[in-house]
């Protein structure tokens, strides 16, 4: 069975004019099946077609590991009863044209952010650092609106490095949707304890009453604020954190170790890197005791 790439593309009121596909790419004209714009002067529907406006370039979701980008042909209508007979450009609403992309790329790529950093997030997804950097800005706000959300079961303190290795570092805070998927609640320039104490208590007190974990990246700043504001929360380390931190000291006892025993583990060394040299000594080490036999002196991770 075949399916239109339309519906691969998961976007309502549009017509797939021409479709290129490439290696690393899939480029698509297309243009809108609604058939109104909305007039500017009046707010009702303009529906007497005029003409096609300018071409649009955006991004979209990926599919199938290839780029997707759109070019959307934007039409002008007319309202006839409207005083003048004015003409405005269709704006469909799963596009934002200021961001040069469809909004559910816009959430994509806020949801990379969590535990990343823009430079990883432009590498990845072969977009402008101020791309990324404006859709930040553009869709997170510094204040959480009590309409949207129930309860907040489970909020993330997280800081994201805005270029690697720059010391540059704005605060997110994230949470998880009815289906689990992450949202980003708000984006902060800093990650002073101040801060996040402030929006912490920003939160309607019903729901911020709802929160019963946050998790942070180790960092003391964050823990202290969730601990003020939210002493009914269990304040849980972020596993990535906390995982980078052992295997650290992991990879610190292996270089000790090899320093010390130096010619035994020589025909060893070139394979010898993270656990696999701790499996390896291990292996060894119960080898030496027991005569080499069995497998009872091995300790397995």
């Amino acid at each position: 069975m075949q399916v239109p790439i339309e519906q691969l593309l998961g976007l309502p009121g549009i017509q797939v004019l021409n479709a290129e596909i490439t290696e690393h790419e899939i480029k698509c004209d297309i243009e809108s099946t609604r058939g109104y714009s909305i007039c500017h002067q009046c707010g009702q529907k303009a529906t007497r077609f005029l003409e096609h406006g300018e071409t649009l370039t955006l991004r979209h979701l990926p599919i199938c590991e290839k780029d997707v980008s759109l070019s959307p042909k934007t039409k002008r209508y007319r309202r006839l009863d409207c005083y003048g007979r004015p003409t405005t450009t269709e704006r469909c609403g799963w596009y934002d044209a200021d961001a040069k992309c469809a909004k559910a790329f816009a959430e994509f790529l806020l949801r990379a952010l969590v535990n990343s950093t823009i430079s990883d997030v432009s590498l990845n997804y072969h977009v402008p650092c101020d791309r990324v950097r404006s859709v930040l800005s553009r869709y997170v706000k510094g204040e959480v609106d009590r309409n949207q959300f129930g309860h907040l079961r489970q909020i993330g303190l997280d800081e994201i490095s805005l270029l690697k290795g720059h010391g540059d570092f704005v605060t997110n805070v994230s949470t998880r949707d009815d289906q689990e998927k992450p949202l980003v609640l708000a984006v902060f320039e800093d990650r002073k304890k101040e801060t996040i104490a402030a929006f912490l208590n920003s939160i309607p007190e019903q729901l911020r009453a709802t929160i019963e974990e946050v998790c942070t990246d180790l960092y003391e700043g964050f823990i202290n604020a969730a601990e003020e504001v939210l002493p009914q929360a269990k304040v849980l380390g972020d596993r990535f954190r906390v995982a980078k931190l052992y295997r650290a000291a992991f990879d610190d006892l292996r270089k000790k170790e090899m320093k010390e025993t130096g010619s035994a583990f020589q025909p060893l060394s070139p394979h010898l890197v993270g656990f696999k040299w701790l499996r390896s000594f291990r292996t060894l080490m119960a080898q030496d005791i027991g005569g080499g036999h069995g497998d009872s002196q091995r300790t397995t991770f």
